[in-house]
């Protein structure tokens, strides 16, 4: 098995999210709530890009109207993922639903609502009936942090959905690193299909990736392995 990029192309990506990350943190009491943020959110990555002979990357951001497939898929929206080598070309997708958790401190403790945490693993359920691929984003004081629905799909609901009971990655590595190499992301043709189309969710992310570079032998991602839901 190997990388579709390499980690050095991996690493930037995560960084020019990183950097469209700390921008839309730095203006959260402006965008209101978490339809708010991730618009906002959208919008910062549509501003960042690589430009070189041997690697080209940009992301796309899609708001649509207000009648969204979230109330049959659970999702806020969709992570898509075009990665195109000299090997070839895959396409990925993933599920998201979107959290604004309030409050300053360690976001370990921060806490929601029951009755937004009991919406919460509805959605999460719904979203997992559709794709494995689907995760949770919590936007914080601190970062956005990317979590596995399956977290929140048990029987038991979390008001603390950052708890130590729940492996934390950011937005950069998620978005940046593993999806846009084999591991994360399903690529089952006809679920990339319906996410590429919207099919009805609000939010779309898209991140394009063109190297010119060979792909690396796999390593495993110990953090990746430990991330996964212990269920």
């Amino acid at each position: 098995m190997t990388f579709l990029i390499d980690q050095e192309a991996q690493t930037r990506i995560a960084k020019l999210i990183d950097s469209a990350v700390e921008r839309v943190l730095g203006e959260v009491a402006s965008h209101g709530n978490e339809e708010g943020m991730t618009t906002a959110l959208g919008h910062s990555l549509m501003k960042h890009q690589i430009r070189e002979s041997d690697l080209r990357v940009d992301f796309k951001y899609r708001q649509h109207n207000k009648y969204t497939e979230e109330r049959y898929s659970g999702a806020d929206g969709g992570f898509l993922v075009r990665v195109v080598t000299p090997n070839g070309t895959v396409e990925k997708a993933a599920l998201f639903q979107a959290k604004l958790i309030g409050g300053l401190g360690d976001v370990r403790t921060l806490t929601m609502p029951r009755a937004e945490a009991k919406r919460l693993q509805g959605q999460s359920k719904d979203m997992l009936r559709h794709t494995d691929d689907a995760v949770a984003i919590f936007y914080t004081h601190k970062n956005i942090y990317v979590v596995d629905a399956k977290d929140y799909s048990g029987n038991a609901t979390s008001k603390a959905p950052l708890s130590q009971e729940h492996r934390l990655i950011t937005l950069g590595t998620y978005l940046g690193k593993w999806m846009p190499r084999c591991s994360k992301g399903d690529t089952d043709p006809d679920f990339v299909t319906r996410a590429r189309h919207v099919d009805g969710f609000k939010h779309g992310l898209s991140l394009n990736v063109v190297s010119q570079r060979p792909s690396v032998p796999w390593e495993q991602d110990r953090a990746e392995k430990a991330w996964r839901h212990k269920g």
